[in-house]
């Protein structure tokens, strides 16, 4: 409720941490770093073990691969969605 209390005021710090650009751009791809960190660090702790490199590694090969699995294939969804949503609401659909 402080954090919500918080970012409704205006120009505080913690809204202007989180309009930073990293922390936007992490927004953006969380759902895919919540779906790839599982697999990505079970795959490594599995052939590598649990080590600290184990550890930083997942957390570069996550973020590398869930920000390519939000380009290429998380946009194309969601440009799909909002044509959707416009063409049912009855917008005209800009090309």
């Amino acid at each position: 409720m402080i954090l919500i209390l918080a970012v409704t005021l205006s120009a505080n710090p913690v809204q202007r941490i989180l309009s930073l650009r990293p922390v936007v751009w992490v927004g953006r791809i969380s759902y895919e770093l919540y779906i790839w960190h599982f697999p990505i660090y079970t795959f490594l702790v599995v052939r590598i073990g649990t080590r600290a490199r184990t550890g930083l590694l997942a957390v570069a090969l996550t973020v590398v691969i869930s920000a390519a699995c939000h380009h290429l294939v998380a946009r194309r969804f969601l440009a799909l969605k909002r044509r959707r949503a416009m063409t049912l609401r009855g917008d005209p659909v800009s090309g």
